[in-house]
């Protein structure tokens, strides 16, 4: 593979939309090939047949720091709980970053760029900041990482045209979700 094609393969499903922020952003300094314009027009154009594959992805992370809150709460371990809430909130600004077909820079945008997302849910405010800056009780925290899962939830529903077939258990064991005994 050309160093070229390589380049601008490594902007992958996983990586969007924060690797694109690399390549809308960049400034080089000595490029003779081209690669960062490139790049950068790849980064806006995402393919559309990659999205759902990476939006599964970003919402079954949010999913589970969701429930590792949940889990520390229950295991009285509130510090850890509110730990979290920081992740909780990264999770859902970039997944919805993806729904909103917008790169997202990192921790650098949290504050900022879901401002510009055409789509948010309706309590995302209320729910965002207190995760984002781990303020309020850890039960509050828990409440509000539950309410933004459930409504990010929704609008990951209605992307994908509903929700995808439940896996049997034999595709699961077959997949490795749960071991053998």
């Amino acid at each position: 593979m050309e160093p070229e094609s390589e380049f601008l393969a490594s902007m992958d499903a996983n990586r969007w939309p924060i690797g694109a922020d690399g390549a809308v952003f960049a400034l080089a300094v000595w490029d003779p090939e081209g690669l960062v314009p490139q790049r950068a027009s790849r980064a806006k154009s995402v393919d559309e047949a990659k999205v759902p594959p990476a939006l599964d992805g970003r919402f079954y992370d949010l999913f589970e720091d969701v429930c590792k809150m949940r889990n520390f709460i229950e295991a009285g371990e509130a510090t850890m709980a509110r730990f979290m809430a920081p992740h909780v909130a990264y999770a859902a600004a970039v997944t919805l970053g993806l729904l909103n077909r917008q790169h997202f820079n990192g921790s650098r945008d949290l504050a900022t760029r879901p401002r510009d997302f055409d789509t948010l849910p309706p309590y995302f405010w209320e729910d965002y900041l207190p995760l984002l800056g781990a303020t309020g009780s850890s039960e509050e925290l828990v409440t509000h990482a539950l309410r933004l899962l459930a409504e990010i939830r929704s609008l990951w529903t209605a992307a994908r045209g509903g929700d995808p077939e439940p896996l049997n258990l034999e595709e699961k064991l077959s997949r490795g979700a749960c071991p053998r005994e």
